[in-house]
C-alpha cells in the first residue's frame, strides 16, 4: 500500500541530520535540495533522499517543497526487502557506497 505525503510551499521534507528512513518519489510539484550553498531542483518522477537512506545514515542535505507538492514515501524497510531480493539493487548500493567514499555527501 502506497503512502503519500502532501507538502505546501516551503515545507521541509527532510533536513540535514534527520534520520534517513525513507526515499521520496515526487508525484507532483518540485523539491529543492540544498547543501553548502548549492541547490538542485527535482521534478515529478524524480527521487530524493535515496543516497543517504541506502547508505544507512542521516540525511546530509535539506529538501523543501517548491509550491504544492506530493511525494510517495518508500520506507527504508521496503527498500531493504527489495535490495535483499535483487542483485541489481545490491550492486547499486555498492556503487553508491564507493561514490560516497570518494566524495562524501556529494551525491545525496
Amino acid at each position: 500500500m502506497a503512502l503519500y505525503r502532501h507538502l505546501v510551499d516551503g515545507e521541509t521534507l527532510y533536513a540535514a541530520g534527520y534520520p534517513a528512513e525513507a526515499v521520496f518519489v515526487i508525484v507532483e510539484g518540485r523539491i529543492k535540495v540544498t547543501s553548502d550553498g548549492q541547490e538542485d531542483i527535482f521534478n515529478a518522477g524524480e527521487v530524493v533522499g535515496a543516497f543517504d537512506t541506502m547508505l544507512g545514515r542521516d540525511y546530509t542535505k535539506q529538501a523543501v517543497a517548491l509550491g504544492k507538492t506530493t511525494v510517495e514515501v518508500i520506507s527504508k524497510s521496503e527498500q531493504i526487502k527489495h535490495m535483499e531480493k535483487s542483485f541489481t539493487m545490491r550492486m547499486i548500493a555498492s556503487l553508491l557506497r564507493k561514490l560516497d567514499f570518494e566524495a562524501p555527501g556529494r551525491w545525496s
